[in-house]
Parts: C-alpha cells; structure tokens; sequence
C-alpha cells in the first residue's frame, strides 16, 4: 500500500527542519524505532492509489518501507505488506 504523507508530519516525527536531512537521520536510528516512526506516520496519513514512478526525484529503501520524493517533494512511503506477512507466518511456525 502507498501512502501519501504530509511533509511536516515526516519533520516533526523524526525531528527534522529539512527533507535532505531524512536519510541520515534514519540511518542514524535503530531500525525498529524507525518503523515504529513509519507506522505512526501511515496512521494519519491519505492512502494513495496512484504514484507516478516517473516523476520519482529519491528514494530511500528502509526494511519493509519505501520511501518516495517526487520533483514537486511530494513524499510517498510504500509499506511491503509481503515483507511482514512473511515474517508472521515464519514466527507463527515457531510456536
């Protein structure tokens, strides 16, 4: 599913002034803690039908999340719900 996000949601959820400023700060955090961030994002953001690959300026891969910056800075996050849907079924076979 793809996901439309408001940008200032993105900058006040992982403490930024400046869309530059993403990746670094991700990369600086655990991982968990930045899909905990990604969920919390989706939760009040617009699901999105359309995103038009082409007009994709960055994009930044982060566990089962993607996240798009489009030329306008139109930002997109893609969550890969076959990346957790597998993880619960490996955890499932476990118990």
């Amino acid at each position: 599913m793809i996901y439309l996000v408001d940008k200032y949601d993105l900058f006040n959820e992982f403490r930024i002034s400046l869309l530059d400023e993403i990746e670094s700060k991700i990369n600086s955090i655990a991982p968990s803690v930045c899909e905990y961030h990604f969920e919390n994002i989706i939760l009040y953001s617009q699901a999105n039908t359309f995103l038009n690959r082409n007009q994709i300026e960055k994009d930044f891969n982060f566990g089962g999340f993607k996240l798009y910056i489009d030329y306008e800075e139109n930002i997109f996050i893609e969550k890969d719900d076959l990346f957790y849907d597998d993880e619960l079924s490996e955890n499932a076979t476990l118990w």
